[in-house]
């Protein structure tokens, strides 16, 4: 007996010193049977205490799983997760922005999504599918809206008819009657798919050399030059600050925009971005950030769950009302502030942004297309759209 309790006594010593070779202390009981989920994500301190508590509740519904949070810029998200994915298995899950989807999920760096998802509202799931799989579960979204001053115009116009016609009414009293950053194509896009036209053509090669295209294009020059409701060029940082001083009564921006008009004095309301005409809504861009998780973590189902209760429609709601969330889910309006209500109705018709790797040339050449149009304002439309054309086919390799 004496032998056995000296035998331990040393197996005892020998661990305590190991332990305290390494640095480490013994593990407690409970912390050995927990699952660590690490999750990835961009955040300010507010979003993330929020992420937090509802971490701390969701601990408790999975008494197996620790969620550890680690915030990294934006910028630094999807390289990180590159390096990491595969030869570290980490993060579990990823907070990533839609148009990356295409590129991970091809390097199958992503969990394909079985869920069910039927309270994520159809534009927002089809933003994270490739190939008809979705491949991330969507949490909140950015898209462009109609912001327009309540003293000065008492109801929207419900489409751009009506906005040229309350354009000549107010024009008299404004600096310019309506802006929205016209030489960029974010903001074109909402009229670009609104006509009908579409980046890519059935083979999967970008086209713009469209008539819908052209159509377009001509309609956005006319606001400026035969209806004379906004510069040439209407740049962010002049729209915002003449909003704010009921200099411009109508603007189209996004949710990144509140904070700022909302500390200038003018009284405003969001709603969605005029129809082009009757039955042809404006389609703008959606941004989406989503739960995605990554194919070679070790806690498949555990991560899952996790991204199911975060991307509740409970936890969206709960959000939305805490963080200002733009919720991927249908919520009942009394539940949302006027503002997430304009910027949703606006995202129902809205275009998710692609996937694809090649959208970098598309957003080189529309850009160029627009600045041509409105500095060289005598050439022909279609020869810009060829010329713009001819370089895209060269940079895909098919010239």
């Amino acid at each position: 007996m004496k032998i056995y309790e000296l035998a331990m006594k040393v197996v005892l010593a020998v661990s305590l010193a190991i332990f305290a070779i390494t640095g480490c202390q013994p593990p407690a009981k409970n912390d050995l049977a927990r699952k660590m989920i690490n999750i990835w994500l961009d955040a300010n301190p507010r979003e993330l205490e929020f992420f937090r508590e509802i971490g701390g509740r969701i601990e408790k519904e999975m008494p197996g799983v620790t969620l550890n949070w680690k915030v990294a810029r934006l910028n630094d998200l999807k390289p990180e997760f590159l390096g990491n994915a595969e030869r570290a298995a980490s993060p579990d899950i990823i907070l990533l922005v839609n148009d990356w989807i295409g590129e991970l999920s091809r390097q199958k760096l992503l969990l394909p999504i079985t869920a069910s998802l039927t309270h994520i509202l159809p534009t927002m799931l089809d933003g994270v599918k490739v190939e008809g799989q979705v491949h991330a579960v969507p949490w909140s979204f950015e898209s462009l809206a109609f912001f327009y001053n309540t003293d000065l115009v008492a109801t929207p116009p419900r489409s751009f008819n009506e906005l040229v016609t309350l354009g000549g009414v107010l024009a008299t009293g404004s600096l310019h009657p309506f802006m929205y950053e016209n030489k960029n194509f974010y903001y074109h896009a909402a009229l670009f798919f609104g006509f009908g036209a579409d980046i890519f053509a059935a083979d999967g090669h970008i086209n713009l050399q469209s008539a819908a295209h052209e159509e377009s294009l001509n309609f956005a020059r006319d606001l400026h030059t035969r209806w004379k409701l906004l510069p040439a060029k209407a740049n962010y940082p002049a729209m915002i600050n003449l909003f704010g001083r009921s200099k411009v009564p109508m603007i189209i921006t996004g949710p990144w925009s509140l904070p700022e008009i909302e500390r200038s004095p003018v009284n405003f309301a969001v709603t969605a971005i005029p129809d082009i005409d009757d039955g042809r809504p404006a389609r703008p861009f959606i941004g989406i950030k989503a739960f995605a998780i990554n194919s070679h973590t070790s806690h498949r189902d555990e991560a899952l769950k996790v991204v199911e209760m975060l991307c509740s429609k409970q936890v969206q709601t709960l959000a939305a009302q805490r963080i200002g969330l733009l919720p991927c889910c249908d919520i009942a309006p009394d539940q949302l502030t006027l503002y997430q209500r304009g910027f949703l109705a606006g995202a129902r018709h809205g275009v998710p942004l692609p996937p694809g790797e090649s959208m970098k040339f598309v957003w080189q050449e529309t850009n160029w297309i627009l600045n041509e149009i409105f500095t060289n304002q005598q050439r022909p439309i279609s020869e810009i759209l060829a010329e713009a054309q001819g370089r895209i086919e060269q940079l895909e390799g098919r010239r």
